[in-house]
């Protein structure tokens, strides 16, 4: 005698050969594909045989949009937006929802590779979940079987994890993200740590005009007049109308990306800057200098591109647009060069040397984005040599 239990997950044979009795070796468990294709008449049906996607609630990642910063406190009263997220097809879908009301459901379906993907048609198979006074989602996967019956295949709560990390591509075309996304990461600026300490200001190249921001980790960027722009905390605040401005906020730094996160409306986004590969900068003291001439130790002469300059140690040579060079000595003037949109090679002039065996100069030398330098030590060429070379 055979008794099949066709009822439990995998199917037991017991067979009765006088006092012994027998059990086959379990079927295998049917994946949740599998076991959709069985209750429920897809139109896929015939693709959808032998693929493991795992437990339902595997497939799904539930975030919740934090609060702009330019808004009051989290009240949990009100609706927020929550992010659901398809682990294996990335597809994300936002939903608003206030605690206690009514649960939303989002239809599902299988793709024909066999992993879930979100479906239009809610009525046969769905997602359904609501959002608890105490800050606690419910989610259900439900599936309505062939007598009409709504049957729960899994019930959970689910943990909220932070909004997931996008990419370029995740961004529609024209959303300001996109562009921000887009940018490129130079590197540190090297003349302002060295100028100012501990300050570290990161220069980001944005679109097409490349527009150079200098941003320290923290820093707020805000759009509007269709570019991004530095912004305070409180200037935030202050701005007229400012729900319908995207903003942005530079998190964090590491090697190769720069964390930032925004917000679009009341909609939250996180993505890397990443950092760019620059050409390799590197110049000879030969090629920069001619005719250098220690005066004193407050006053070398030289020649850089034909253009004769006297410098003191302290002193910025930077090299305008048109090629010539500019000596920058005040403090106003460095500064404004610092927190402007000056691109060009700039040359500091740290120590001037006088010793009789060695009369030389040592400096950096900057590259125009100022995200590389080269360390520069030029030595006054002695009389002998000089008339040897006329």
């Amino acid at each position: 005698m055979i008794i099949v239990l066709s009822a439990l997950p995998s199917l037991f044979f017991f067979s009765s050969f006088g006092s012994n009795t027998q059990i086959a070796p379990p079927v295998k468990e049917p994946t949740l594909c599998e076991d959709f294709s069985k209750e429920i008449h897809f139109p896929l049906r015939s693709e959808l045989t032998g693929l493991a996607i795992g437990v339902a609630e595997e497939q799904f990642a539930f975030s919740m949009d934090p609060t702009r910063p330019d808004r009051e406190p989290y009240d949990r009263t009100q609706s927020h937006r929550f992010l659901i997220r398809l682990k294996e097809s990335k597809q994300m879908k936002r939903m608003e929802m206030a605690p206690n009301s009514e649960a939303i459901r989002v239809g599902l379906s299988f793709h024909p590779a066999g992993y879930l993907q979100f479906s239009e048609d809610s009525s046969r198979f769905w997602l359904e979940f609501y959002w608890g006074i105490e800050r606690q989602i419910k989610a259900f996967v439900k599936y309505r079987a062939p007598t009409e019956e709504i049957m729960t295949y899994r019930e959970w709560t689910p943990v909220l994890m932070d909004t997931p990390l996008q990419t370029l591509e995740d961004f529609s075309q024209g959303s300001p993200f996109r562009e921000l996304a887009a940018s490129k990461w130079c590197g540190v600026d090297l003349l302002a740590k060295k100028i100012e300490g501990e300050k570290i200001l990161h220069r980001i190249e944005i679109g097409a005009s490349m527009q150079l921001i200098d941003c320290l980790l923290d820093d707020w960027l805000v759009f509007r007049s269709k570019t991004w722009e530095k912004c305070t905390l409180k200037e935030l605040e202050n701005i007229e109308a400012h729900q319908t401005f995207p903003v942005a906020h530079i998190v964090a730094s590491s090697l190769q990306y720069l964390e930032v996160e925004g917000w679009e409306g009341e909609s939250h986004v996180r993505f890397h800057i990443n950092l760019s590969t620059p050409v390799a900068f590197k110049i000879k003291p030969e090629d920069l200098f001619s005719q250098l001439r220690v005066r004193s130790e407050k006053q070398v002469s030289c020649t850089m591109d034909k253009q004769c300059l006297v410098l003191r140690p302290g002193d910025w040579v930077f090299k305008s647009a048109g090629g010539r060079w500019k000596i920058l000595r005040k403090f106003e003037e460095k500064k404004a060069f610092l927190t402007g949109n000056h691109a060009g090679e700039v040359f500091v002039l740290e120590k001037i040397g006088v010793a009789p065996s060695s009369k030389n100069i040592v400096g950096w030398y900057f590259s125009a984005n100022r995200v590389q330098a080269v360390a520069i030590e030029m030595a006054q060429r002695s009389q002998k040599s000089r008339r040897a070379n006329r």
